[in-house]
């Protein structure tokens, strides 16, 4: 049960680092464990990086704070609930993701995010927002009727780093024995993890 809170920690990341982690629900074959994982996709550094502020990084750890601290789950549904409402606060609080009224991933918000980060370099623009725009219409459809924060950011983050490390630009791709076994394995097991990294 230690890999949703190990997912919280990677949400972090996200805020600060630029790194993103994707986790396994599976017990079977299709496991990994993050120490198991090599950086196979490397992003290449955004035209613009978005400057963190102490506000950003407090609004994440406060998410984190109510969301997760404290709580015990017992089982792996439990520990997927806190982590989804992390990443809906993150994504609402810290990015602006989530719509405040609607609560509801931004579609406008999100697609702008990758047309400005990689406007420089065509093929990861290309890329991110091809992988973005079909994660968009993809993630509600994983959310359980038990879930307590329903935005589909968890979903939502799970599917754009899975699909931009499977259509990760040649010249990011680390072309070793462990990275191309990886990507096999990630095309067969949609929820193995995968890690971006700038």
């Amino acid at each position: 049960m230690k890999r949703f809170s190990s997912q919280i920690c990677a949400i972090v990341l996200l805020c600060g680092l630029g790194a993103e982690l994707v986790f396994a629900l599976t017990e079977d074959e299709c496991t990994v464990t993050p120490d198991q994982v090599p950086v196979c996709c490397k992003e290449p550094k955004a035209k613009e990086e978005v400057k963190e502020d102490k506000t950003r990084e407090e609004l994440g750890k406060k998410c984190v704070e109510n969301n997760a601290k404290g709580k015990k789950a017992n089982t792996d549904e439990e520990e997927f609930q806190i982590a989804e409402c992390v990443d809906e606060c993150i994504f609402r609080d810290v990015f602006g993701y989530v719509n405040k009224k609607t609560n509801k991933l931004d579609e406008t918000a999100i697609v702008n995010t990758f047309t400005k980060r990689f406007d420089g370099n065509s093929k990861w623009k290309e890329a991110t927002q091809k992988v973005a725009k079909s994660c968009l219409g993809e993630s509600g459809k994983d959310i359980k009727a038990s879930s307590k924060c329903k935005s589909g950011a968890l979903q939502f983050l799970r599917c754009y780093t899975r699909g931009v490390f499977l259509n990760c630009p040649a010249e990011s791709w680390e072309n070793t024995d462990a990275c191309n076994k990886l990507k096999v394995l990630v095309q067969k097991c949609p929820n193995v993890y995968t890690i971006l990294q700038n």
